[in-house]
């Protein structure tokens, strides 16, 4: 939250701001891993953007996940995600015709965890229960631009810890998330 208003606030000269709109698909693995994500992000200087993100993935579980019921920490999946980080361009030369960047972030938030031991029957209400749980976001991305419009390709590591209410054990996980967005600057 610090860093989006902080973008806020370094990015008050309208002849010096760079804003960035994304929209696009976010994968992360395992039985309803597909979902949407969005994202926006303002410049903070020259290589320094701060920007606030988030992924829903509400596709269905389906019968996939009673195999991973009873499989320890690997029967937890993130279902949704909010977080803010600041994030590095990383200095080099632009060819005339279009741009490109890496781009390093890092940053913390919440995710939304289903734990699949807990979840019920396919069709049941209860297999869409979630718990929220704060992590830690880590990632680098790879944007290409022409003019306003652009498209990112990123990789993510969420860090977070989940509880087993029935045994009352804390499991701490890393989870991988793919995404791939459109983007517009203004």
């Amino acid at each position: 939250m610090l860093a989006f208003i902080l973008g806020l606030v370094c990015t008050a000269d309208a002849a010096e701001s760079l804003n960035r709109l994304y929209g696009g698909v976010s994968v992360v693995p395992g039985p309803g891993g597909v979902g949407a994500s969005a994202a926006w992000e303002s410049r903070l200087g020259s290589y320094l953007w701060a920007g606030v993100a988030g992924f829903s993935s509400p596709v269905d579980l389906g019968e996939e996940y009673a195999l991973a019921a009873n499989a320890g920490v690997d029967r937890f999946r993130m279902r949704h995600g909010l977080n803010s980080t600041l994030a590095m361009r990383l200095p080099h030369a632009q060819p005339a015709s279009f741009q490109w960047d890496v781009v390093g972030r890092l940053g913390g938030g919440v995710a939304w965890v289903t734990d699949l031991g807990q979840a019920g029957l396919p069709g049941e209400e209860s297999i869409y229960l979630v718990a929220p749980a704060l992590a830690g976001v880590g990632g680098v991305d790879l944007q290409f631009r022409k003019e306003q419009w652009g498209l990112r390709v990123g990789a993510r590591a969420w860090a977070l810890s989940a509880v087993d209410d029935a045994n009352a054990w804390k499991w701490f996980m890393i989870r991988p998330q793919g995404v791939a967005e459109a983007s517009w600057q203004w």
